[in-house]
């Protein structure tokens, strides 16, 4: 017997031509290769049959018999170049292998990534354009244009502590743009999510512009055509807005000449500017998503990486990218960064005397009716909340951008982001309505078990190194955290021994917070049962609430209060109070308090029982 040439093999036993020597299964005959052997390993992203051979991919076109290294299923390649192959998009299912260059549905270019000039993907095929994709960019501009003037009307009436109808309407509709612009982001990571649930990705895309939109009946099939689109849309909303503002000045005094009893103003500029900012801000996840796009890469078996949502263009190449690398800086540098900082600075100038204009009080309303968008639907101890809402969007927008090759890390980083999040939704409270609270609550937690169940579609990883620091870290922070509360009390064990108080206040309430809580019991003692009451009803429910719980454990420390039919002296026993006397309370503001018989009265009527 005679060995074949190193790397070959035969098909059969006992053959008996040198001709019957070949390349072994998951290896090919490489370019120029003859049958004395050079065979190389079949290439990722190809399957290489017996006997394989580069040189007959020139010969496939006349005898389709021929072995050749075929591509897998959703990989491809193009013919001047058959071994380099490309990952395609799973949920596109437009690359169906087999020999270079095949599309499924009449797509073309890299990755099967578009349709012909002319056409547009719909029901997994390319179709002929026609009237109707145009039809929904004019419809698109009508809704549009309705709801920017539904926001102006309804959303500039003045703030209230209650929430009201609207509001809760109004908050309830940015709740379910933000959880499925959230869903709409989750389908650009890297994860292999079911085919039964991509369809309600599909419609949550279309809150961001992205998804199975068919942009190219009205805009080509080009990327940058594609992309400069997205980046527009908000400067032409911005520029509705604007037109529909001065058209309303022109409007406006010939209504009014018309007809002497209208309601029709002209709009004014700080609802007009709030008007922008509620858009702005509905969408502000969507217009974030928006500048990360052409940094969401995902990479290729030949070592390329190709844009997630483009796969026809190839990150960080030049060309076409470097376009949409600048179109991306441009809105970000325009809209994302200086709207963030917009924000920012309103909310402090709002709640700030001397930038408001302290002692102008139509200044102050102009400056709340102007920033409302921020804090109408949150209560006023948490003014702040709508920044930590919008740094929420903008750090999720960005997780898509981390790299493709790690969507493990992808998920945890989203999980993390919500963790912090919702932890401190649960500690401020922030929304005026408690069923916004709870609302929040569950979609947070909700989000988080569906990043963690999509973790179980995600193959696992090879590069353990750094999910394993990650792991050792998150140990050793219980450990400090532990270690630093222990050493905490043994502290205060040292200083005051056992019977010490333990906390952050430790040092009692100061001469002006006596000095407030008696000008508010001296307040609702002048001012009588029916401003109190009025007082009490203009305030939001948690608010009215935490006023409760302060009265049970202000008037739970004195003598003859009793609480649900408990006594003064069950009471102080249940909360840890000393029984006290009338005549050896506290400091000589308390005594005048509990002393003065009708402003005690004022807190016994009017505390508790009332609320």
């Amino acid at each position: 017997c005679t060995m074949c040439p190193t790397c070959m093999t035969t098909e059969f036993r006992a053959a008996t031509q040198l001709l019957d020597c070949a390349c072994a299964e998951g290896s090919y005959l490489i370019k120029g290769g003859t049958t004395l052997g050079l065979c190389d390993s079949c290439p990722p992203g190809l399957t290489c049959p017996f006997g394989s051979k580069y040189d007959n991919f020139e010969k496939i076109s006349t005898d389709s018999s021929l072995p050749i290294p075929t591509l897998a299923e959703n990989f491809w390649s193009n013919s001047e170049d058959p071994l380099s192959s490309y990952m395609c998009r799973i949920d596109q299912m437009g690359c169906p292998g087999g020999a270079p260059g095949r599309c499924n549905g009449g797509r073309i270019g890299r990755v099967c990534a578009v349709c012909p000039e002319g056409q547009a993907w719909s029901d997994d095929k390319c179709i002929n354009c026609d009237g109707g994709f145009s039809a929904m960019l004019y419809l698109a501009v009508f809704l549009s244009t309705g709801a920017i003037c539904g926001a102006y009307y309804f959303g500039n009436s003045p703030p209230r502590a209650n929430v009201t109808i609207a509001t809760a309407g109004s908050t309830l509709s940015s709740q379910i743009l933000t959880i499925t612009q959230l869903l709409s982001m989750f389908k650009d990571l890297n994860v292999p999510w079911p085919v039964s649930i991509r369809g309600v990705f599909e419609i949550t895309a279309l809150t961001i512009g992205s998804g199975s939109i068919s942009y190219e009946c009205f805009l080509g099939n080009t990327a940058t055509g594609k992309y400069s689109f997205r980046c527009l849309l908000p400067i032409c909303l911005m520029l509705n807005i604007a037109l529909i503002f001065y058209g309303t000045k022109v409007a406006a005094p010939l209504v009014q000449s018309c007809r002497a009893k209208t309601r029709f103003k002209a709009w004014d500029m700080d609802g007009t500017l709030n008007t922008a900012g509620q858009v702005l801000q509905a969408l502000f996840i969507g217009v974030a998503a928006i500048v990360v796009v052409p940094l969401q890469c995902y990479e290729h078996p030949n070592g390329l990486k190709s844009m997630l949502q483009y796969p026809e263009v190839l990150c960080f190449e030049g060309g076409d990218h470097s376009v949409l690398l600048s179109f991306g800086f441009v809105i970000a540098v325009i809209f994302v960064i200086p709207f963030f900082a917009y924000c920012v600075y309103g909310t402090w100038r709002v709640v700030n005397p001397k930038a408001s204009g302290q002692g102008r009080e139509d200044h102050g309303k102009n400056l709340v009716r102007r920033y409302r968008f921020l804090l109408f639907r949150f209560r006023a101890d948490v003014w702040w909340w709508g920044n930590v809402f919008m740094l929420r969007q903008l750090l999720l927008a960005f997780a898509p951008s981390l790299p493709a090759n790690s969507p493990h890390g992808q998920s945890i980083y989203v999980i993390i982001i919500l963790c912090f999040y919702g932890f401190a939704q649960a500690h401020f409270w922030p929304w005026k309505a408690p069923e916004f609270n709870v609302l929040d609550i569950f979609i947070t937690a909700g989000l988080v078990v569906v990043i963690t169940i999509s973790m179980a579609f995600i193959p696992s990883t090879t590069d353990t190194g750094m999910y394993e620091a990650l792991l050792v870290s998150c140990l050793c922070l219980l450990g400090v955290g532990s270690s630093v509360l222990l050493a905490r009390i043994c502290q205060f064990l040292i200083m005051s021994g056992v019977s010490s108080s333990f906390g952050v206040d430790t040092k009692g309430i100061d001469a002006s917070q006596s000095q407030k809580m008696f000008g508010m019991h001296r307040s609702i003692h002048t001012n009588g049962l029916p401003a109190y009451m009025d007082t009490l009803t203009q305030m939001s429910y948690y608010d009215r609430r935490i006023l409760t719980k302060g009265l049970v454990a202000f008037q739970a420390s004195t003598d003859g209060f009793q609480m649900a039919g408990m006594s003064g002296v069950g009471a102080k026993r249940l909360m840890g109070l000393k029984r006290t006397d009338s005549t050896s309370r506290g400091t000589s503001a308390s005594k005048d308090v509990v002393n003065e018989p009708e402003a005690e009265g004022a807190f016994g009527t009017y505390g508790i029982v009332y609320i």
